[in-house]
């Protein structure tokens, strides 16, 4: 069964156009020149490491961590009200 537009509710339409328009946008994330620097360089060390035949001490895990980054700010999706049955 075909829904066509002009039998939706304009509320609902516009709370599936914004849930539509998300479409991966949270699970998406951007990578700074500097975050990819970091990564390649915990990358090098691991692998210099398991090169040596040893593993890295939390200390040297520790300072090779990456910093936290900021999560995008999510919105809200538009409010949906039901008319109350009469």
């Amino acid at each position: 069964m075909t829904i066509y537009p002009s039998k939706i509710n304009p509320a609902v339409h516009k709370y599936l156009a914004h849930i539509g328009s998300r479409g991966g946008s949270v699970s998406r994330r951007e990578l700074s020149k500097a975050h990819a620097r970091q990564m390649v360089v915990i990358r090098e060390a691991l692998k210099a490491a398991r090169q040596a035949g040893r593993a890295l001490t939390v200390k040297e895990r520790k300072r090779l961590a990456l910093p936290p980054t900021r999560r995008p700010v999510r919105r809200r999706p538009p409010r949906f009200r039901r008319k109350p049955y009469l």
